[in-house]
C-alpha cells in the first residue's frame, strides 16, 4: 500500500492538466492529504470522468475512510447518470 502522499502524487500524474487542482492543492498545503485526494477525485469526475486507472489506484490503497467514500459516491453518481442517459435514449 502506498502512503496517502504517494497516492496523491500518482493521481496528480495520471490526471490530465485540464482537471482543476485548486481545492486539492489547498487541502494538501493544509496537511489534509486525504481530503486533497477527495477534492482531486471530485474535480476529475466533473471534468473528465474517472478512468479505470484512477479507480484501481484508489481501490488498491484504501479500504475505508473519506477517500474510498468519495470514490464510491462518485461511481454511484456515474452509474446513475449513465443509466439515465440510456433511459432517455430509449424513449
Amino acid at each position: 500500500m502506498l502512503s496517502s502522499k504517494e497516492v496523491y502524487a500518482r493521481l496528480d500524474a495520471i490526471l490530465p492538466s485540464s482537471v482543476d487542482r485548486e481545492d486539492a492543492e489547498s487541502n494538501l498545503n493544509a496537511g489534509e492529504i486525504e481530503y486533497a485526494i477527495t477534492a482531486l477525485l471530485d474535480d476529475a469526475y466533473t471534468s473528465v470522468g474517472l478512468s479505470d486507472a484512477v479507480v484501481s489506484l484508489i481501490r488498491e490503497n484504501y479500504d475505508d475512510g473519506p477517500v474510498i467514500d468519495m470514490l464510491d459516491a462518485l461511481l454511484y453518481f456515474q452509474k446513475l447518470n449513465s443509466g439515465g442517459d440510456a433511459v432517455r435514449m430509449q424513449r
